[in-house]
């Protein structure tokens, strides 16, 4: 009776687990191809877990949401009170980070809204910050809005050449942003 009792726990914890993968698989697709719809039915019943699940390179939903310029959607996830808006990639990219470098200024604003958002100590396996994402890219209004944060650092260094924002900025001719 004792090992029929373990091996139904056993199964029951399984099948609970596969199917949080399967809610957290759907949800990130969901994500991925911009079916609002969709992501709004699944954040319904979502556990913290299935929110922050991590997928492919390490990126959760919202990372996806936010490279991918989907307002709507990060609007949504950013409504989860279970969201971590710091989560990283395996490269250690933040959703503030990719949509610093995509220029998505919408979800920059969402993002920099949020209480506990990291402008400036998270960094990438390279050692850089939102704030040089945008300069390297060019965003001037992007630049701007981290710029006006309370709590960004203007001189975090890269871990490879040493370059700030501006640096960045400057070697790749973005004079608006300089």
């Amino acid at each position: 009776l004792n090992c029929y009792c373990c091996l139904t726990l056993k199964e029951k914890m399984s099948a609970s687990v596969e199917l949080q993968i399967a809610v957290s698989e759907k949800l990130y697709s969901a994500v991925e191809t911009g079916n609002f719809n969709e992501v709004e039915t699944l954040l319904k019943s979502a556990t913290v877990d299935e929110v922050n699940h991590r997928h492919k390179i390490g990126r959760t939903a919202l990372l996806a949401a936010a490279e991918n310029g989907y307002p709507e959607i990060v609007r949504a996830l950013l409504a989860q009170p279970s969201v971590d808006v710091n989560l990283q990639d395996d490269d250690g990219a933040t959703a503030l980070m990719w949509a610093a470098n995509r220029g998505h200024k919408e979800i920059v604003k969402m993002l920099l809204d949020q209480a506990n958002i990291d402008v400036s100590s998270l960094k990438t396996k390279a050692g850089w910050v939102a704030l040089m994402w945008a300069a390297n890219g060019g965003h001037v209004e992007v630049v701007s809005l981290l710029l006006s944060h309370p709590n960004i650092e203007l001189n975090t260094q890269d871990s490879g050449n040493g370059y700030s924002a501006l640096m960045v900025a400057a070697q790749k001719g973005h004079l608006e942003v300089v």
